[in-house]
């Protein structure tokens, strides 16, 4: 754009460009002169404007401004309309007059008249002119032979550097590699000679030299960067450089494609190019390097080969002939004679060090007077491996070389420290390791005795500077390290000697315990001896185990391993007991029967425990491990109709009885758990025991519960306290003064906590609660009430023991057995938090031992082989304009209100939040749900519809859910306008009536069931259905697919399909992302797949808002 007409408004004073219109306008202003051009170094297009304008009284005013980006610059005009005035030089607009308002209102018509004046891009122009030289040099590559390019190194004192030559037979040198490249990247045609011109294109080089552009192109493209990143100003302006450096990096990429082959190396300090010149080939191996040893004498500093030897040794003299060396960035590179060798990474730690000393020492050598040992010692035994050595008198020069160090190291125990003194001996002189006299100095092996002295600093860090002694500072910990594994390193570096005193300190292995269980009155009766220490010491041993220490300090001085398995069982214990160090220690402790099977677990893996059990507890073992082999009687009336599996659920059922336990049967809705425990009453009834059993469950659920005990076990006499408060109360009084002979009471959870003063008089056989997640919430009263109940045996009965958090697990084990899981803050302090917000493992793995006898979980995929598939897929629906911008909108509003808050008002507004998210999602599901003049119709709804007709088409049944019933009654609307036949069922639907229209649905030819997922999403058989629609997602993943179970269930004879329906890019979306990424805590506990979703945090409310 060469100028934005609506940039004028700036530009100019009002009444400039009013006046300057008013010129335009009268035909007043004349362009002289329009050209773009190019600055230098600049690919902008700058316009170069001149012009003719006439004043009011026939005055002409000259004009001239350039344009560049849009910007007017540079303006001049000889008009004196602001001759008196001063102007800022930044007020732009007032500097410019209505003359040069008018030119630009003009411009804007000559640039139509004359579109041949405006200049094309230049980087357009050579984007073109690369694509014709492109199209030019493919055509020559197919008829011409191909380019070869030519790399020579160039040596000049230490610095290594590649040019390049192109050509065929003839080459040229490339004088400027950077404008080479500009050539390559534009296609341009350049002659480097009278018989060579080449077109420009990387396909006109042959495959070798084709990685070399490649190479000169990366390193040009880093120098520029590098050059105008450091010169700001010089951006654009390179040197001109014929060669490229090799650095280390550029060198290990140079030589990765020269690798095995010959070529030409310059040495520019060779006075005749002749003899500097040499090819080499470039090797990739390890070269061996010749180095001479000789005698020194005064030839060596004065060049003179008559000077006699001296009769003493002063010295050697140390050559090693290479022509030079050059670091790479991973390797070495070392140029002997016609070779450039390319030596491994550990050549290069070994010798660089040494071949940058001689190489830049020349051909010369070197001379070594005193410090001949510790160049042998140092230097010649690393290198020894990568060198050829040659040695003027081996002997005469072993002669004058220390001897290899001896050390000895004495260690003795001084009260209740320990001391450590280091000697080295070189032949018959020894000395202390800290000893600084100048005769140990002259010998010492410094490598050596460093390592040694680092040695004894680790493992005895205090130094007694006066007695040149190492010491343990009275520390247990520093003593412990250097007794278990201390003295054992330091015999590798010497001869170790260890007074009778400290060799008495030992280092011993944890005591054996020995543990008795026995079972009395249904309490577990523990056991506790050692024959290795007395009560009080063990204490002190379990109190340093609990406090995490590797040691205890015995009090003979000896030092305990604590790092073992025997402890950390009886840790286990105390912390799953609750335990004290004094309790666990007295002998003998009872405890709850419950926690026999968990102890087993501990016990039987601890391998330093002797674990002894009575006859008692072997038998409860014995039959808890091996259920199926129970010999519980299944009653005859049900022996035909339970399944396998489900015999092994009344089996565990009786065992946990047996015992007076309290059990979770959470198999996966749709196996029947209700008929499994049916089976349990009824053989309480024929066994003759006394007592009325209580089922609690949702209101929805109680008919069913009816209907399912006369189907299975018509004997039953049961009764549904349900109907008026009076009618309530009087069954319960007869129940309480046995007028009525009753086997089992079915009520709500609603009803129970209504009536529970009632309910308190009666003692029941069994309490059983259906659905038990909703007591989840231990604060409730419906919680509470189930809790109040005097049974003799509880159970609990859930497809979903843990739907959201680890409480609801706790609050389920408190209704069966209190206690179990201790009370609720210490079960959150040790358990809750260690697994959900520090996913401590070991913690988890305690949860699962602790509970696992006691929940009872198969799944479908696991026990129905024959059950048919469920396949469960999303579909999307995408907004239309309307509801889209309605949601946006919303979204918006949210969103601005959560920003705005600070913590504190976050977390007392979350169920507003909670609330506002809900209307979002009602938005996705139906606009008119919250905004009645919306006109449009739902995009989800009429995906929905076309699943319907397509079910109706292909003779399925569907149950469709939703959370709005609001959303069921617009669907409800729909099905009664296109004639599709339906039955519905909300929370204000009756229980008897629900009953009713499952019975129907399962019997007739009706389409649709609609069903509110709070209200149908639990208790109903529905498999006379085949296809599960979900409306809309829910937060718990554990609710939907509660409700889908609905159909995919026992008595289920073909494939169930389930549809997800998803507004994309909308919050629903992130809710089903969000139900993935939470951790699924059920599966970790109990082995359930049941998502784990938590405590919404403000980052979640977040994310999902996008």
């Amino acid at each position: 754009m060469i100028y934005n007409k609506n940039n004028m408004q700036g530009d100019f004073e009002r009444a400039a460009l009013q006046a300057g219109k008013e010129l335009y306008e009268n035909h007043r202003v004349t362009i002289t002169h329009f050209q773009g051009f190019y600055y230098e170094n600049s690919t902008d297009i700058v316009y170069e404007v001149h012009a003719k304008v006439q004043g009011d009284s026939k005055n002409v005013n000259e004009v001239q401004f350039l344009l560049q980006h849009s910007c007017i610059s540079g303006e001049r005009c000889c008009c004196s309309q602001k001759e008196n005035s001063y102007v800022p030089y930044w007020d732009l607009a007032r500097r410019r007059c209505r003359h040069i308002a008018a030119t630009m209102f003009e411009l804007m018509d000559y640039v139509q008249e004359h579109p041949d004046c405006i200049e094309t891009d230049w980087k357009m122009a050579n984007m073109i002119i690369g694509y014709q030289n492109e199209s030019i040099a493919k055509t020559l590559v197919s008829t011409d032979e191909k380019i070869l390019l030519e790399p020579i190194i160039e040596k000049d004192g230490e610095e290594y550097r590649v040019l390049f030559k192109i050509g065929n037979k003839k080459k040229y040198v490339i004088k400027n590699l950077y404008e080479f490249v500009d050539d390559i990247q534009s296609g341009a045609q350049v002659a480097y000679g009278k018989d060579l011109e080449v077109v420009h294109h990387i396909d006109i080089f042959e495959e070798k030299s084709k990685e070399l552009v490649i190479f000169i192109m990366a390193k040009v493209a880093e120098t520029r960067t590098f050059l105008n990143e450091i010169n700001y100003y010089n951006y654009g302006r390179l040197p001109k450089k014929r060669h490229i450096t090799l650095t280390p990096s550029v060198l290990d990429d140079f030589f990765q494609i020269m690798e095995g082959e010959t070529i030409t190396m310059v040495d520019k300090e060779v006075e005749s190019k002749k003899e500097g010149t040499k090819q080499i080939k470039l090797a990739s191996e390890n070269p061996t390097i010749p180095v001479v040893i000789d005698r020194f004498g005064p030839s060596v500093l004065f060049g003179a080969e008559d000077y006699k030897k001296p009769k003493d040794f002063a010295g050697i003299t140390v050559s090693a002939i290479i022509d030079g060396y050059i670091q790479g960035k991973q390797y070495a590179y070392v140029l002997m004679e016609d070779k450039l060798y390319k030596a491994d990474e550990d050549f290069k730690y070994v010798m660089q060090s040494f071949l940058k000393t001689v190489d830049k020492n020349g051909k010369g050598d070197f001379i070594v007077g005193k410090f001949v040992a510790g160049f042998y010692q140092q230097v010649l035994n690393k290198i020894r491996t990568y060198i050829d050595l040659q040695e003027y008198d081996h002997e005469e020069i072993a002669a004058v070389l220390p001897p290899d160090p001896v050390f000895e190291i004495y260690m003795d125990k001084v009260e209740e420290n320990v001391f450590c003194e280091v000697k080295v001996s070189y032949g018959e002189e020894s000395y202390n390791i800290y000893d600084e006299c100048e005769a140990h100095q002259k010998i010492c092996n410094q490598t050596e005795e460093f390592q040694v002295a680092a040695v004894v600093n680790r493992y005895l860090p205090y130094r007694d500077e006066k007695q040149m002694m190492n010491h343990c500072g009275n520390d247990d910990e520093v003593i412990y390290r250097l007794l278990d594994e201390g003295i054992e390193d330091l015999m590798q570096y010497g001869q170790v000697f260890i007074s009778d005193v400290l060799q008495r300190m030992k280092i011993n292995a944890s005591p054996k315990i020995s543990v008795g269980v026995s079972i009395n009155h249904n309490l577990l009766d523990l056991t506790i001896d050692s024959s290795e220490v007395d009560f009080h010491e063990l204490q002190e041993i379990l109190s340093s185990y609990r406090m995490k220490k590797r040691y205890h300090r015995l009090n003979n001085g000896n030092f305990l391993q604590l790092e073992d398995n025997s402890l950390t069982a009886l840790s286990e214990l105390m912390e799953s007991t609750h335990l004290s160090v004094k309790d666990l220690t007295k002998g003998k402790l009872h405890i709850p029967a419950y926690r026999a099977l968990y102890l087993d677990k501990i016990l039987q893996e601890s391998e330093g425990i002797h674990y002894a059990r009575d006859k008692k507890v072997k038998e409860m073992l014995r039959n808890f491990k091996a259920i199926e082999e129970s010999e519980f009687e299944i009653p005859k009336e049900l022996e035909e109709i339970l399944r396998p599996y489900q015999k092994v659920g009344y089996q565990w059922l009786r065992t946990v009885e047996a015992y007076q336990f309290g059990g979770i049967l959470a198999d996966d809705m749709g196996l029947g758990k209700t008929v499994q425990m049916i089976a349990v009453l009824l053989a309480a009834k024929l066994e003759g025991k006394e007592g009325t059993s209580l089922i609690v469950c949702p209101a929805s659920l109680i008919y069913n519960w009816e209907s399912e005990c006369h189907q299975f076990a018509p004997d039953l006499q049961v009764k549904v306290v349900a109907g008026t408060v009076d009618e309530r109360m009087n069954l319960l009084r007869d129940v309480i003064e046995e007028k009525e002979k009753v086997d089992v009471l079915i009520t709500s959870y609603d009803l129970l906590k209504r009536d529970i003063n009632l309910y308190e008089a009666i003692p029941f056989l069994y309490e059983i609660i259906d659905e038990a997640q909703y007591i989840k919430n231990q604060t409730t009263r419906g919680a509470k009430a189930v809790k109040i109940i005097n049974a003799k045996t509880r159970f609990a009965l859930t497809g979903t023991p843990i739907e959201n958090r680890l409480s609801e697990l706790w609050s389920i084990f408190d209704y069966l057995m209190p206690g179990f899981l201790y009370r609720y803050e210490q079960f959150k302090k040790e358990m809750e938090v260690p697994i959900t917000k520090r996913q401590e493992e070991d913690v988890t793995v305690r949860l699962k031992k602790m509970v696992a006898p006691f929940i009872l979980r198969r799944l479908k995929k696991d026990v129905l082989k024959d059950l048919p598939d469920k396949l469960e897929q999303v579909t999307y629906a995408k907004m239309a304009k309307e509801q889209r911008s309605i949601y946006e909108a919303y979204t918006e509003k949210v969103r601005a209100g959560l920003t705005g808050q600070s913590q504190e008002e976050f977390a007392s507004s979350k169920l507003k939040i909670l609330a506002e998210l809900t209307k979002l999602r009602q938005i996705c599901c139906d606009p008119t749900l919250l905004y009645e003049n919306y006109e449009e119709e739902s995009a989800k709804l009429a995906t929905c519809m076309e699943l319907l007709h397509n079910a109706v088409d292909g003779n399925h049944k569907v149950l469709l859910f939703s959370q709005f019933t609001s959303m069921l009654s617009i669907i409800e609307e729909r099905l009664k306008q296109e004639g599709i036949t339906y039955y519905k069922i909300t929370g204000a639907t009756k229980k008897e009536e629900r009953i009713q229209l499952v019975n129907r649905f399962n019997e007739d030819d009706t389409t649709v069931f609609l069903i509110s997922l709070k209200a149908g999403g639990t208790g109903l058989n529905l498999t006379g259905a085949d296809i599960v629609i979900h409306f809309d997602p829910w937060w718990n993943v554990a609710a939907q697919n509660q409700a889908t179970d609905r159909a995919h269930r026992i008595g289920q004879k073909n494939v169930v399909t389930v549809f997800k329906l998803i507004m994309q890019d909308t919050i629903e979306e992130k809710i089903i992302k969000m139900q993935l990424a939470k951790k699924d805590l059920a599966d970790q506990i109990i082995s359930e797949d049941t998502n784990q979703l938590q405590n919404m945090t403000r980052e979640d409310f977040e994310e999902l808002l996008g």
